[in-house]
């Protein structure tokens, strides 16, 4: 429904629910919890001040007024800067959400799960870039740059993955403000992070070109033939964020990769298989198998693998931290395993109660996990099967790199024990490394120092 002088209205708690959720959607991020008790509570009554925002969601005045506010007004201005024609704080908030309300149909059946908020930037050389985005602040990482350019020119279908924080996002957002128009007509950018339907993405692709799909379109695959016709008539490339969302990790997850979104099957071996001109470009935490199957049998898929960088470029983040005692900086990058994410988190921690000195953060003997990261870890520890987290448990209390032999036992059947393996390789939660004995080669199964803290300070 198109409401009429919403100003005066108050929202339902459906609808309130569907607000914060394209809100959330947009930013990429969830609400923290004092910024979700900030907006649920401005969202039931406008009028409320912080004062007595604060006094009913057991928050400080000062720090909803001086801290969360004026971090979420920053974060929404910079996300709506495009559609919505002034800066986005407590005074304008009522404004900004009517004018958000008009652009969606608030009925009682919409699903806020699958809202597709579309923000265009236009220009004569693009179509819509869903990533505006500042160039990426990125360390060492020529020579990923280059195999990730060679890639993208070579293969329809590409899989970049890699760990919570090891900066996927980042080299392929820094790609795409540095070459994405040297090579492609258009660049079309989303994020997965809500896990929409393989019909909703498509709908909102084929919007990205400036088409409306036909209600003449009876089927899935009607709508993926035209939006393949487009992708043929340009030269675009396609990046999907946060792809994990659509894989299911679960026991049965080989015969059921994507559960109740399976036509992602169809949409994937489409762009991957049909001729067109165009690129699909998957950011993810976990490997997709279906990738991995296209590229043993097609020349038109591939994936890459993104691990923790260099000694000598991880050193360069330490630096712009002003960080101390650099003959201890190697311990550190170790300890943190050249992931870029957690040393630039890690660091303010060191700066702000170690006075920058790695030294005397080390002494500590400890391993900080970010709480964003332990987050994004625990949700996918959450998901896995009981065989999965006994091997990791298991793995988690050894003091050093164990081979295949030694964990027999650890769960009812070694085929299970291989399979669970398997899936925690994929998910990049267990590390996999090859070692030369005095006979052949060994493989042996490790977790990174901060995987192995958050399974032992969650464990029973």
């Amino acid at each position: 429904m198109m409401r009429q002088q919403v100003s005066i209205e108050r929202y339902t708690d459906q609808e309130i629910q569907f607000l914060i959720n394209a809100l959330e959607v947009v930013l990429d991020r969830n609400f923290e919890d004092a910024e979700f008790a900030l907006t649920n509570a401005l969202l039931h009554d406008f009028s409320l001040g912080y004062e007595e925002i604060a006094q009913a969601r057991g928050y400080s005045k000062n720090y909803l007024r001086g801290q969360v506010g004026p971090r979420l007004w920053q974060d929404l201005s910079n996300a709506f800067q495009n559609v919505f024609s002034q800066p986005i704080n407590k005074s304008s908030f009522e404004r900004f959400i009517n004018y958000l309300a008009e652009q969606f149909n608030l009925s009682g059946d919409t699903d806020a799960n699958q809202i597709r908020v579309q923000l265009k930037l236009e220009s004569s050389d693009t179509i819509a870039v869903q990533h505006a985005d500042t160039l990426a602040q990125i360390y060492g990482r020529n020579t990923e740059l280059a195999e990730l350019s060679d890639l993208l020119s070579n293969y329809q279908c590409v899989s970049l993955v890699g760990a919570i924080g090891v900066g996927k996002t980042s080299l392929a957002s820094h790609w795409v403000q540095s070459f994405g128009q040297n090579q492609f007509d258009a660049v079309i950018w989303r994020s997965l992070i809500h896990a929409p339907t393989p019909e909703l993405l498509v709908d909102d692709l084929i919007r990205a070109f400036h088409q409306t799909p036909s209600k003449l379109f009876t089927s899935f695959a009607e709508k993926l033939n035209f939006l393949m016709t487009l992708l043929q008539q340009q030269r675009c490339l396609i990046v999907l964020d946060s792809a994990e969302s659509i894989i299911q990790t679960t026991a049965i997850s080989a015969l059921n990769t994507y559960g109740d979104l399976q036509d992602y099957n169809q949409f994937i071996r489409y762009i991957a298989e049909q001729h067109h001109q165009s690129c699909l470009l998957l950011l993810s935490r976990q490997r997709f198998n279906q990738i991995v199957r296209l590229s043993h049998s097609k020349r038109s898929a591939q994936e890459m693998m993104l691990s923790g960088l260099a000694s000598e470029a991880a050193e360069k983040i330490l630096a712009s931290h002003q960080l101390k005692d650099q003959s201890s900086w190697n311990a550190l990058i170790e300890m943190y395993q050249g992931n870029p994410g957690l040393l630039m988190q890690i660091s303010r921690y060191i700066q702000t109660c170690f006075g920058g000195k790695v030294r005397h953060f080390l002494r500590c003997g400890t391993i900080i996990v970010p709480d964003e990261a332990s987050r994004l870890y625990l949700e996918q520890i959450h998901q896995l099967s009981e065989s999965d987290r006994i091997v990791l448990l298991d793995l988690a209390t050894q003091n050093a790199p164990v081979q295949l032999s030694e964990l027999y036992g650890v769960v009812k059947s070694r085929s299970t024990l291989i399979k669970s393996l398997t899936r925690l390789v994929e998910l990049c939660l267990v590390e996999r490394r090859e070692i030369e004995s005095d006979s052949e080669t060994e493989f042996v199964f490790n977790l990174a120092p901060v995987v192995r803290k958050i399974i032992l300070a969650h464990s029973p």
